[in-house]
């Protein structure tokens, strides 16, 4: 789940609502998909599961972004771009399969194309991609504030400046021992911090 929270701390920095949408939910079992909501639920995204072959929750995900100019962005075969045909009820982009030899999506959307979900609502359907860097003008101190579901715990750590690494009488890390964080969630953040630490050191 690295790049869904890679992803949502680039967004939120950007001030822009992040929608979490799990598409080809179809090939998810009811546990998985409720072990994926149960991680995500904390932080007070919309989390939203998704499939273009039975139609779950394509009403749904319409009403989200409905009033909005949104962004689909994620790896390479994913189904952007089966849903954007979906959602906009035409056959704009060319759909690949997953690559037998990689295990991974081929590039089909080769370039960003906005389409219209209604009058009022476009889509930008994106190339897909496995890396993405964080803001070179992001701080270590400011990374734990782009995880929601850190927030109501920041202030009370013993040291206000905290990383919620190696530090003692550390909230966050108590909240992730009464498993209030995710697991994964916080083990991501730590990657990330290292990855913010090492951008700083380079400028």
């Amino acid at each position: 789940m690295m790049f869904v929270d890679r992803m949502s701390v680039i967004a939120l920095y950007n001030k822009i609502e992040p929608i979490i949408c799990f598409s080809k939910a179809d090939l998810l079992t009811a546990e998985e998909k409720a072990a994926l909501a149960q991680i995500y639920q904390p932080t007070g995204f919309s989390t939203l599961f998704t499939s273009s072959v039975n139609m779950l929750g394509i009403e749904n995900l319409k009403t989200r972004l409905h009033g909005k100019i949104s962004v689909f962005a994620g790896n390479s075969g994913v189904g952007k771009s089966s849903l954007v045909n979906i959602l906009s009820a035409r056959n704009y982009s060319q759909v690949g399969e997953i690559s037998a030899k990689l295990k991974r999506g081929k590039h089909t959307t080769r370039h960003v194309e906005l389409f219209t979900l209604d009058e009022q609502s476009f889509i930008a359907d994106t190339p897909g991609f496995s890396a993405l860097s964080l803001p070179e003008e992001l701080k270590r101190e400011q990374l734990a504030r782009f995880f929601p579901d850190f927030m109501e715990y920041l202030d009370e750590c013993r040291f206000n400046t905290c990383l919620h690494d190696k530090e003692p009488d550390c909230a966050v890390k108590e909240a992730l021992n009464e498993s209030k964080i995710s697991k994964s969630r916080y083990e991501n953040y730590l990657i990330l911090l290292q990855e913010v630490i090492a951008n700083e050191r380079s400028f």
